[in-house]
């Protein structure tokens, strides 16, 4: 279990981007993430176990080397039972992509309130 409770509930609002990632970064794997607007904040039960989450219309897919343009929806916990630093950060862009494809130029900003300069 995790020394810090991260709660990701208040990294974004509707019409932010956010980067989520699948798996905590590691070397020498493959990083696996999205890249997305959130449309929605939502809840639901799963069970008797209440859910929250950010349902995100993703631009961006990365996953084992492999990059793909999509328009899917996603939909990221706000906490998980395995969480981590900067697993769910916000966007700052340069300007909205027009369509998938489009470079994503963007600043990231980090848990400790820095922004990284972040190219897609």
């Amino acid at each position: 279990m995790n020394e810090v409770d991260y709660d990701y509930s208040e990294v974004a609002n509707i019409g932010d981007y956010v980067k989520a990632w699948n798996f905590e970064p590691r070397e020498g794997r493959s990083d696996s993430y999205l890249i997305g607007k959130v449309i929605d904040k939502v809840s639901h039960l799963n069970g008797d176990v209440p859910y929250y989450h950010y349902k995100v219309q993703c631009v961006r897919y990365a996953d084992g080397g492999r990059e793909e343009y999509n328009n899917e929806v996603f939909y990221v916990p706000f906490k998980t039972t395995f969480d981590y630093a900067d697993r769910v950060t916000l966007l700052k862009l340069a300007k909205e992509p027009k369509s998938a494809s489009d470079l994503i130029i963007a600043y990231e900003q980090k848990s400790d309130g820095t922004y990284e300069p972040f190219v897609v």
